[in-house]
């Protein structure tokens, strides 16, 4: 297997080949050229390509971005290479989750590794590689090459698991009864005030209005908390503006509104592949009554539609909100931001000032 690396300078040949590899691929739906593409759009870089061959065929990519980061006050600097992400707050405000390199399924835990050895070996001197957030399984088998990396952010996983579920009864007949209860009473409710309906903006002027009072509401809850809200942000905006309105098919992404009586309460936004439908973020109304659970409702009515359409899993993606637990059959698995450290005096350094704040708790993404 051969491995190399050098800088993007052609973008056509480069979307050719991920296009092809996605194809033999996992489908990661964070891996879909639309999300690379919008990405090297909006965001001013100039990845580095790792690409592995086998037979004269492509099996492997992954776009790198290298940083010198400052630290002790500024007086030593060191360098992080970023997996698919560039290292700086506001311009990986986009958040890829289950992070990984682009793999043929054929070959996908020998590839892996002969990237992750190239990295160690063969990049330019670096002290710091953030994977990004991945499934803790995954993590591990990046360990068997980098070593044991260091947590930065750690989050659950909920998912529901509609393989073995045939209609919403039978999902509903999995939930706690409290948590149940809470769909059927706010249902019933809501009902009360007009007829319900989930519609998707399979227009492009369905799109901006969506888009635009998602945005608003969006704004409204988080604005003022300190994660903030990403559509204060002009990279953020334009880059699923771009994924969005590129999206003709509407077969990537998707944004539901939750009406009563043609009235919007809920906008909820999609990310999809041909087998799952992951949760990205969301909008609300607040409803008068607070025994209306208009999250619940929504959710509720898009597993139900997912079922319809033969998806296999709706993933609430990486955070710990209360209604991703309480709606989820499948709660095991654990997200992690990790950064793998290279052996040198400076890092082992470094290890001993992280060592003092090792007591505190680690950060916690919290995201609807």
């Amino acid at each position: 297997m051969l491995v190399k690396h050098y800088y993007l300078n052609n973008k056509i040949e480069l979307q050719q080949k991920w296009a092809k590899l996605y194809a033999c691929s996992n489908r990661n739906v964070f891996l879909d050229w639309r999300w690379m593409d919008a990405w090297l759009k909006t965001v001013p870089i100039n990845p580095i390509i790792l690409e592995a061959t086998y037979q004269e065929k492509c099996v492997g990519l992954g776009l790198i971005c290298s940083k010198t980061q400052r630290i002790c006050f500024g007086l030593m600097s060191i360098k992080q290479l970023w997996l698919h992400k560039c290292g700086n707050e506001k311009l990986d405000q986009m958040w890829i989750e289950h992070s990984d390199f682009l793999l043929h399924s054929q070959y996908e835990d020998e590839v892996r590794v002969a990237l992750a050895k190239h990295i160690k070996d063969k990049l330019e001197k670096w002290h710091e590689f953030y994977l990004g957030m991945s499934s803790r399984k995954l993590v591990r088998k990046f360990e068997s090459v980098l070593g044991e990396p260091r947590v930065v952010i750690t989050a659950p996983d909920f998912e529901v698991d509609l393989h073995n579920i045939d209609n919403i009864e039978s999902y509903l007949g999995l939930l706690s009864k409290n948590t149940r209860s809470q769909i059927v009473r706010s249902k019933k409710l809501l009902s009360k005030e007009g007829d319900i309906n989930l519609r998707l903006a399979q227009t492009e002027q369905d799109k901006k209005i969506f888009f635009k009072e998602l945005c608003k509401l969006h704004q409204k809850k988080w604005r003022q908390t300190t994660t903030g809200s990403g559509f204060d942000n002009t990279v953020f905006v334009e880059f699923h503006k771009q994924i969005i309105f590129g999206d003709i098919d509407n077969c990537y992404t998707g944004i539901y509104s939750l009406e009563i009586s043609g009235k919007p309460l809920a906008f909820i936004y999609l990310l999809k592949n041909n087998h799952s439908w992951y949760f990205y973020l969301s909008g609300m109304e607040t409803h008068s009554d607070n025994k209306i659970k208009i999250g619940l409702v929504a959710h509720t009515l898009l597993i139900q539609l997912a079922l319809s359409n033969g998806i296999k899993t709706y993933s609430f993606l990486a955070g710990d909100a209360r209604y991703k637990k309480s709606m989820s059959n499948n709660s095991d698995s654990i997200q992690e931001l990790v950064c793998f450290l290279k052996p040198s005096k400076l890092n082992h350094f470094l290890q001993k000032l992280r060592y003092l704040k090792s007591l505190l708790p680690l950060q916690h993404i919290n995201r609807e």
